[in-house]
């Protein structure tokens, strides 16, 4: 058998162990038909099957109301069970207000997505060939052709830093000068235009809006998205009443982990929110209404190659598989923490979910998604049926 073959039957049974995987998660509901129960059982599997010590919030629109609830405890301090209004980070969920910003900005023509690289730099920062001609639009979307992170991170960082160190907390490492000093060669650039994951070239994207409107990130989201939606309680710096409420994070060994830190790449992954917040923004990427409902939804189009909004991430096959055609979505993962939010205009649902330990949340966001597309109309969501305060 030659090592092609080899390598082949070993990505066939890997897709046929997720797949299998993915069904056993789908069949298998510990309890019944309604939405409550929908959601105990995939919280359940998230806890391992019973295993609470670390918080989980879910919300959920859906059948025209809001619903939200709260597992494990907040911290090993506060045994309490989290809330809606629980602190977690949201890692990669972030990108999703990155990219929506880049919209915005446009919209008032102080950027503009065609905009290069170079164009937002100048002549202060020496740029490769390869990536001079980048569009911001094109890191938003993910088809910037820059790798996720540099590989000289990966050597380097370790180097300087600890291997320890860089795994606790990576991003803290990352300075803006050495995010600027890659682009002069950017070896591992390829040819724009085809979907390539960045969290490089999403952190660079914030870092250039801030050059183009010479204000900060966390600023302009502050006066762009955050305030407009009423969401005072998501940030990148944690105020003294957010930190207060913060569940722990977790490693994936249920160890006690501190939240990352963002020296240099904040737009990839810094965001702290809460259920109630992110109920908020993709209720009004839900509803489409007139002014900022309306241009958030704009984002949720597919881009370039198809795989991507702005920031958005279309359905993937795993997606189609299971009916989940119509929707958009994102996950987040830090060292302890997890989430996942997607909106789906098709059935008219969105879903947050927010998890205080490092373990993929997106699973869990894909099999609730499509069991609620299933419930029948007019069932009751009995813990909380109001809109988020």
């Amino acid at each position: 058998m030659t090592p092609a073959l080899i390598l082949a039957l070993v990505l066939l049974l890997l897709v046929l162990g997720a797949g299998g995987m993915t069904w056993y998660r789908v069949a298998w509901d510990a309890g019944g038909r309604d939405l409550e129960a929908i959601v105990d059982g995939e919280v359940h599997k998230l806890h391992r099957g019973g295993r609470d010590d670390f918080a989980v919030v879910v919300g959920v629109w859906h059948d025209g109301r809001a619903w939200t609830k709260g597992y494990g405890r907040t911290s090993s301090t506060d045994p309490a069970a989290p809330t809606s209004a629980t602190v977690f980070q949201i890692g990669s969920v972030t990108k999703v207000f990155t990219a929506s910003l880049l919209h915005l900005l446009s919209l008032e023509r102080r950027v503009s997505g065609d905009w290069t690289i170079a164009q937002v730099l100048g002549p202060s920062v020496p740029l490769a060939d390869a990536v001079s001609g980048i569009t911001l639009e094109q890191l938003a979307t993910h088809t910037s052709g820059l790798p996720r992170l540099p590989k000289f991170l990966e050597r380097d960082l370790p180097m300087e830093h600890g291997k320890e160190a860089v795994m606790q907390d990576p991003y803290s490492l990352i300075r803006l000068d050495t995010v600027l000093a890659y682009l002069q060669d950017a070896p591992e650039a390829r040819p724009p235009g085809r979907f390539a994951y960045s969290n490089y070239g999403m952190g660079l994207l914030a870092h250039l809006l801030e050059r183009a409107t010479g204000e900060g990130y966390e600023s302009l989201l502050r006066r762009h998205i955050l305030d407009p939606l009423q969401m005072q309680h998501t940030a990148v710096t944690l105020d003294a009443a957010m930190q207060a409420r913060l569940a722990q994070g977790h490693d994936m060994k249920g160890r006690p982990v501190p939240p990352w830190g963002f020296q240099s790449l904040a737009g990839a992954g810094a965001l702290y929110s809460t259920v109630d917040d992110l109920m908020r923004f993709t209720r009004a990427g839900l509803d489409g209404g007139p002014g900022l409902p309306q241009m958030l939804q704009a984002t949720h189009a597919p881009r370039h190659d198809g795989k991507a909004g702005l920031g958005w991430i279309q359905p993937t096959f795993l997606d189609r598989m299971l009916g989940n055609r119509t929707l958009v979505w994102h996950d987040g993962g830090t060292l302890g923490y997890a989430s996942y939010i997607c909106v789906d205009r098709g059935s008219r649902t969105a879903i947050v979910i927010l998890c205080a330990q490092g373990t993929g949340a997106a699973l869990s966001g894909t099999v609730l998604h499509r069991k609620l597309r299933n419930l029948q109309a007019g069932l009751q969501a009995t813990p909380q049926d109001e809109d988020p305060p």
